[in-house]
């Protein structure tokens, strides 16, 4: 569950079964005092996209950006609304349909 989510709520996150082997051995292996997963500041975080992006020479992506590209290539692969919801961690279809990149009516 995300406790700190933008609006307090928790927040039930999906994860492949690959993923959630990733995240399990990262928590074993975890060294962050505070019970944080990923011990990074927000502003490394951004440095590191920043500098990746110009090695890559990427313009103009944001990593929110990624969100948006990520939930449009599950809905262009059939995964339905309910499940694209759950997958995003949305709360309501209208909040989905804003990171999804297609017309809502072909996800079914």
């Amino acid at each position: 569950m995300q406790a700190d989510s933008k609006n307090d709520d928790e927040r039930r996150v999906v994860l492949s079964s690959r993923a959630k082997e990733m995240v399990l051995r990262l928590a074993r292996d975890a060294v962050a005092d505070d019970g944080r997963l990923f011990p990074l500041a927000v502003h490394t975080v951004e440095n590191r996209w920043q500098a990746a992006s110009k090695a890559a020479k990427v313009t103009g992506l944001t990593l929110h950006e990624l969100r948006h590209v990520g939930l449009s290539w599950i809905a262009n692969r059939g995964l339905n609304i309910a499940k694209l919801q759950q997958q995003g961690g949305q709360r309501t279809p209208a909040v989905l349909m804003r990171y999804v990149n297609q017309k809502v009516s072909e996800v079914g």
